[in-house]
């Protein structure tokens, strides 16, 4: 009886030791935001953690969209989203034909983007890689030599990878097999 009450009074320590480990980590997590600046074209990206430095990152978008890696610029933390949006316009210009007289609307479709990204954090540099959304509507009107309209509403957290994650592989995967064109009527 002594031998089996030892072996779940380990098991006890274990999962406290586990869950001391993980809030442990989990004061190192930071979560980005992102306001849009229509005039500029630009998201500035935002920390969730207030003593959260960038000290360098990258957003990557999926191939469809473009290939290149996009700089997030500190210390101002500045996307620039000019070809990408163009790109997006594009895309829905091709999936969605005109209808003549009227206009259509698209309401909170995302694109996909990882960000890569290395922050300081109380002294300490960490590294991470997760996936964002960004949120958008958009309006289709019934010109044939006009790209619809987009309107970028902000940056949304979606989930953390893997470090060791090819990132271009990743995202282009996750575009073909969850969100390729799906834009909301």
């Amino acid at each position: 009886m002594a031998l089996i009450i030892s072996i779940r009074s380990c098991s006890i320590s274990q999962n406290a030791l586990n869950l001391s480990q993980q809030e442990y980590l989990d004061k190192f997590k930071n979560v980005w935001t992102g306001t849009y600046d229509k005039e500029n074209e630009t998201l500035k990206i935002i920390p969730t953690n207030k003593n959260v430095v960038l000290q360098k990152a990258t957003a990557y978008y999926p191939d469809v969209i473009s290939d290149s890696e996009w700089p997030i610029r500190p210390p101002e933390n500045i996307l620039h989203i000019t070809v990408p949006t163009i790109q997006i316009r594009r895309m829905i210009k091709d999936k969605f034909p005109l209808k003549k007289g009227f206009a259509q609307v698209l309401d909170t479709s995302r694109i996909p983007i990882i960000i890569e990204s290395n922050y300081t954090l109380n002294g300490d540099n960490l590294y991470d890689v997760s996936v964002y959304m960004i949120e958008f509507n958009a309006v289709i009107n019934d010109e044939e030599n006009d790209l619809p309209k987009v309107f970028i509403s902000g940056l949304i957290f979606s989930h953390q990878i893997k470090e060791d994650i090819k990132i271009k592989d990743y995202i282009n995967d996750f575009w073909k097999n969850g969100l390729e064109g799906k834009f909301e009527k």
